[in-house]
């Protein structure tokens, strides 16, 4: 675990966000390219050229929540295509996993615990922290959970259950 945690350190120092979403966005390009499917690879041409246009205006002082809704829209609006071409079962399975990462997001917002453990302990050798404690760590799993690269995750995923 504690490797896991060097490695997303070491992710966190070399790459920008900027740049973690322009290679989301050009695996979406490719992944519309290769299946065939239009909205998928404009509106992540869009999505990248607007993000362009963000980070040159100003590099210095980039407003990364209206770019992580750039890319939010992106993978959105072809989902939303996707959507009314497949048939009932498929939209299910795929609603399910919109209304997972949604509600998720929603029921952080509301409990909004604000001791949440935020960083590896020590190895796990006693278990009375989460005894004594649980919320602190059911905080800092919701906060995972709940994250914007989660929600990503699970919005892609209901976007490739739908192709």
């Amino acid at each position: 675990m504690q490797i896991l945690h060097e490695s997303i350190a070491v992710i966190k120092k070399s790459f920008s966000f900027y740049f973690l979403n322009m290679i989301l966005l050009l695996a979406n390009v490719l992944v519309g390219f290769h299946t065939g499917f239009n909205s998928i690879m404009f509106s992540a041409l869009v999505a990248i050229t607007i993000c362009t246009y963000l980070y040159d205006a100003d590099h210095a002082s980039i407003d990364m929540q209206l770019m992580d809704n750039i890319i939010i829209l992106s993978i959105l609006i072809p989902t939303a295509f996707l959507w009314f071409q497949h048939g009932h079962p498929t939209r299910i399975y795929a609603g399910f996993i919109l209304l997972w990462a949604l509600g998720l997001y929603i029921l952080h917002r509301l409990i909004n615990i604000k001791d949440t453990v935020t960083r590896i302990s020590s190895p796990v050798t006693k278990v009375a922290p989460i005894l004594t404690k649980p919320t602190d760590y059911a905080g800092s799993i919701l906060a995972f959970l709940a994250s914007y690269g989660h929600f990503i995750f699970n919005m892609e995923w209901a976007m490739l259950v739908l192709l």
